[in-house]
């Protein structure tokens, strides 16, 4: 227990965003970490080991590094190319919302958005509730098609089969046209 506890009468006297921008900020923090598990779970795809193994080489690695490093072992081990496309695209627009993640969850806010911390670079960027849940809906796709790389043709075939006329929002293949599975 710390020995200066919080007096029971403390106000936070600093700026806090109001309870909409604050859900959509849970939402995004939600995803992230969804996000961040299904990376994981692709690069010990890649390199062909289990989780505790998995565990030792990506423990403490990054998203980003772990999307750079996931298309340099499916380019070195023949993954199908419009699969390594796919990829490239995805983690494309992955790294531009992961920035904006960063920005709403790490920078400070203040009544009209974000401004970056004092060790960074001044600068001022608008955030609206509205906003932040469109990065959240963002995030959600990224990870929905991040989620068929994970499974393999039979298993995606079979989710397909199972969504009907929705296959292509819960189980996307833009790798793989439709009519090829």
């Amino acid at each position: 227990m710390t020995k200066r506890p919080r007096p029971k009468d403390f106000v936070d006297p600093l700026y806090m965003p109001p309870d909409e921008v604050l859900r959509a900020l849970g939402r995004v923090a939600a995803v992230s970490a969804g996000i961040e598990d299904s990376l994981h779970a692709l690069y010990w795809k890649m390199l062909d080991v289990e989780d505790v193994a998995g565990k030792v080489v990506t423990g403490d690695m990054r998203a980003s590094r772990m999307t750079e490093d996931i298309l340099k072992l499916a380019k070195a081990t023949n993954y199908p190319a419009d699969r390594v496309d796919d990829l490239t695209d995805l983690f494309t627009d992955f790294r531009e919302k992961n920035q904006r993640r960063n920005q709403v969850l790490h920078w400070i806010w203040h009544n009209q958005g974000v401004e970056a911390p004092g060790y960074k670079t001044r600068q001022r960027l608008p955030y609206t509730a509205d906003d932040v849940n469109a990065l959240a809906d963002d995030l959600i796709w990224v990870e929905t098609r991040l989620g068929s790389h994970l499974l393999s043709q039979s298993e995606l075939k079979n989710e397909r089969e199972k969504l009907g006329l929705e296959a292509d929002l819960y189980a996307p293949l833009p790798f793989l046209p439709s009519e090829r599975i």
